[in-house]
Order: structure tokens, then sequence, then C-alpha cells
């Protein structure tokens, strides 16, 4: 491209990565660059990538199995994956997500057509033996089949519950609100720790939407500033308040964009945590690290967190409020108000810091 053998293009660099798509990183790191600079326009890497991997899916399987599942990936699976990033669900993890789910209605496609039996032709018998050979793919496979059922493609069949996965890590209330506690108070703490802690323990916030909040996210008006994490925003109390602000505002050293960054974008691109990279916010990763020194696991302290809040807040409020699926919201309330109901009087502590609307 230097010496202008080679188009300036986001197609030159996929060419030049290959196979290793994301993992060539230094490729990777030169389109970044080139995005940075406005050589090249914005591109959603994470979703090429999906769409690449899911034409060599397709192109592995018979024929008519990949007209099926093209049909599936065009009008269910694509959609839904463009929908979420574009409510702000972390794009990786999205596109990773859908990966998955695609790997069990293939297998199930081929094992069919290695037992000769269609979609059409497809017994209950023949279910329910793939279901107990497969546990690892019964979830996606159902949600291919019950697609399948509304396009008419195969007959009315019971289809095996789909399983979700009950939580079973959690911290000591008591303990959990010390470290919330020194969130709040601790002033030898960067802001940055500060509010990454007090999202996950007050807010049962996971680390890769907080590394995907911007600047923009935080507002204050009239002297009270809100965050941004759902449908609605929620009001700081302080000195959460002043903490989310000042790095809003870059008032602070961890606030501001580092490396290439700062030289290419002096705003960060808008992130409330910016990354080294131009263009990038700093990996959740990154968060979560820092959260292991704090003494916090982010898995732990979020469901003890959402536990303790779906005990008081209501589902459609905790969903508007915290961007929790409302079916995720529903289900916390019935571990709140069932099964964990002595779980919840046991362990966890009335704490004053609920979100507000």
């Amino acid at each position: 491209m230097a010496q202008g053998l080679l188009p300036i293009n986001h197609e030159t660099l996929d060419e030049a990565a290959g196979s290793r798509r994301g993992r060539a990183t230094a490729i990777e790191h030169l389109r970044r660059l080139l995005v940075a600079a406005e050589v090249l326009p914005q591109r959603q890497e994470h979703l090429t990538r999906l769409e690449r991997e899911i034409s060599a899916r397709l192109a592995a399987l018979h024929p008519h199995d990949a007209a099926v599942m093209r049909r599936f990936v065009t009008w269910y699976t694509l959609p839904r994956i463009r929908r979420r990033i574009a409510q702000g669900r972390d794009p990786e993890t999205t596109c990773q997500l859908a990966r998955n789910s695609l790997t069990g209605p293939g297998r199930f496609l081929t094992h069919l057509r290695r037992r000769e039996i269609t979609l059409a032709g497809l017994g209950q018998g023949d279910l329910e033996e793939w279901v107990a050979d497969n546990p690892g793919y019964v979830s996606a496979t159902v949600i291919f089949l019950r697609w399948a059922q509304r396009q008419k493609l195969v007959p009315v069949l019971v289809l095996p519950t789909q399983r979700r996965n009950t939580p079973r890590e959690f911290s000591d209330a008591q303990d959990q609100w010390m470290i919330a506690k020194r969130c709040l108070t601790d002033h030898s703490l960067p802001h940055r720790l500060r509010l990454v802690g007090a999202l996950v323990l007050l807010y049962g916030q996971q680390s890769s939407t907080i590394a995907r909040l911007r600047r923009s996210d935080i507002v204050n008006s009239a002297g009270v500033t809100s965050i941004r994490l759902g449908r609605d925003a929620v009001l700081l109390d302080e000195p959460l308040a002043t903490i989310a602000l000042e790095l809003a505002t870059a008032a602070v050293p961890d606030a501001r964009p580092r490396g290439l960054a700062r030289a290419f974008n002096t705003d960060g691109d808008g992130w409330l945590f910016p990354g080294r990279g131009p263009g990038k916010h700093l990996g959740d990763a990154a968060l979560r690290r820092d959260l292991i020194k704090l003494g916090v696991r982010t898995r732990s302290g979020r469901n003890t967190a959402l536990l303790a809040l779906a005990r008081d807040v209501p589902p459609m409020v905790l969903s508007d409020l915290l961007g929790v699926g409302s079916s995720t919201a529903e289900r916390w309330r019935g571990y709140a108000g069932g099964a964990w109901a002595t779980y919840i009087a046991s362990s966890i502590q009335p704490v004053d810091d609920h979100p507000k609307s």
C-alpha cells in the first residue's frame, strides 16, 4: 500500500490477514491507525469477522443444509446481533456468543443428513436421541428448531426446555459492602477503580459493559449527575457523582488517552476509560485485573448486587435502570423472592445505595 501497488482499504488488510483475521495483531494495529487518521472509514470489525466465518461454515455444509442455515442466519441471527450491538452490547462478546450458537444447529443438520433424515421428516424420537447424545448443544439447537417450526420446515414437536445456568457464585454481603464503601471513601484509590468497583458491587454491572461506557453516558444537569446504564439514567449520589463527573471531563489522569491514542484523538474517541490504541477503550480484562487487586471477583460481586437489588426493585425498573434484560430481571426477582429467600434473610444486609430513577 505504501508503494501504491495495492489500494488502501479494508479489503487489502483483510487479504493480508488471511485466516488469522483478528489474530493478525500488526495488521489490526495498522487498521486502527488508518481509521484513527480518517484514511479508512469506521467498520465493526467483530461483526465483519463473524460474517466471514459464517460464510466459511456454510461452505462446509451440504448445499441443502447450507441453504437452510443461510436463511436462519440472515433472518434471525444477524439481525439480533446487529440490534444488540446498536443497543450498546459489547461487540466482541456478542459476536462470540453468536458464533457459539451456530455450532449446535450445524452439527444437528449434519447428524440428520448422515442418518438420512430430513427436517420435514424429523421425529420426536430422532430429536430426543440427539438431545441425549449432545447435551452441550441443546440450547442453541432448540433456538434453531423454534425458528424452523415458525417457518414450517419441521413438524410440530415437543422441544426440550432450554437450560439456564442458576447463579452459584456469590460474595459475602458484608465483605462486599465494606469494599464498596472503600470505593466511595478511599481517596487513595484511582478514580477509575472507585467507579468501576461501585458499578459492579452496587449496580450489578458487567466489566464488559462498563468498559464500553462513553463520557456522554455521564450527564450533569442543574447540579445533578446521572449515568446511563440502561434505558433510563440512574441518579448518582455523592461522592460517586463527583468521581464519575471528573472521569467524564478528563479532570483526572486515569481518564485521559494514553500512548498513540493521545496523538490521534485527544479525547480518546469519547470513551470513559480510553485504552492505549487509537479508537480503543480499555479492555474489560484490564478492568477485571484492577478489581481483583481490590478484592472483587466480578461474577460473584455482580450476582450478589443483583440479588440484593432484585429484592427491592421491580423487574421492569431494574431492566430500565441497569440495562438488564427483562427476562433476566424477572429471573433475579424469582431468585430473590423464591428459593433464595433464606439466603437473603441471612446474608444480605440493608444498603441505602440503591439506584434511583
